[in-house]
């Protein structure tokens, strides 16, 4: 997350947490190409339930891919160091931040679906 490496994956770049690439207005759900479409702020309100498939994933932009990941951790109330993901998330009513990004420990603190789904997200990614 926030330019950190998370265990087995790739390093991200610094505009994200578990990341990609940077963009605008963050606060209003905006990445300068448009609203995000999601329910309270959430591209997959289900990605700490299933697990989700590169199929799920067709059609998602990068921002989009950028906060699905991200939302993972925000559900547990992980702090970013991206100020544009922070900002995204604190607009959401549902997001409660109070865990430092420094202090989160993807391995005991998500699920196995959860960090899994981490894995696909990333996979996507990589063909954008």
């Amino acid at each position: 997350p926030d330019g950190a490496l998370l265990s087995g994956s790739r390093p991200y770049n610094s505009a994200d947490v578990p990341g990609s690439a940077a963009s605008s207005s963050a606060a209003d759900g905006l990445n300068g190409q448009g609203a995000l479409d999601t329910t309270d702020g959430f591209i997959f309100p289900d990605s700490s339930e299933r697990l989700l498939t590169l199929n799920d994933l067709r059609g998602k932009n990068e921002w989009e891919c950028r906060i699905a990941r991200n939302e993972i951790y925000a559900r547990h109330g992980r702090l970013f160091r991206s100020a544009e993901l922070q900002q995204y998330f604190n607009s959401c009513d549902w997001y409660h931040g109070s865990i430092a990004a420094n202090a989160f420990n993807d391995e005991t603190m998500l699920s196995k679906i959860e960090r899994d789904n981490i894995k696909t997200i990333e996979q996507y990614e990589d063909t954008l």
